[in-house]
C-alpha cells in the first residue's frame, strides 16, 4: 500500500499551494515592492501563474522565496515537511514521496530543519 502513495493524488494542489502561499506570504500577498495583487489576478496568482504589478515587475506566489525554481509538486512539498516535522528519516521519506534522498537533504535545508 505504502508503495502506491502519491500525493498528487491524495492531496489537493491547491490547497497545498494556498498553505505555502500563506507560509510565506501571510494573508496578504504582494509585489516586492509593497502593493498587494490586485484582486483581479488574485486567481491567477494563487493558481501558480505569473502576474503584473503595477510597478512594472512581473511574479509569482514563488518569486523571490524558499519555494523559488522548485522542481516538485506543491502536494510533494506539503508531505515531505509532514514527515520530517515527524521525524521520519530521510531514506524512508525518499522511498515513499518517490523522490531522491538528496532532495530530501536540500528541502530539509530550505525549510530550516523542520522540527
Amino acid at each position: 500500500m505504502i508503495s502506491d502513495f502519491n500525493p498528487d493524488k491524495v492531496l489537493s494542489e491547491l490547497s497545498c499551494r494556498d498553505l505555502l502561499i500563506r507560509a510565506v506570504h501571510g494573508d496578504e500577498p504582494s509585489c516586492s515592492c509593497g502593493a498587494p495583487v490586485r484582486k483581479s489576478v488574485i486567481g491567477t496568482y494563487q493558481r501558480g501563474g505569473t502576474v503584473a504589478c503595477p510597478c512594472g515587475r512581473r511574479f509569482s506566489w514563488a518569486s523571490g522565496t524558499l519555494f523559488s525554481g522548485m522542481k516538485i509538486s506543491p502536494q510533494t512539498i506539503v508531505m515531505l515537511a509532514l514527515l520530517l516535522s515527524l521525524s521520519v528519516s530521510e531514506s524512508r521519506i525518499a522511498e515513499t514521496l518517490k523522490i531522491d534522498r538528496e532532495t530530501v537533504k536540500l528541502w530539509k535545508i530550505r525549510l530550516g530543519g523542520v522540527e
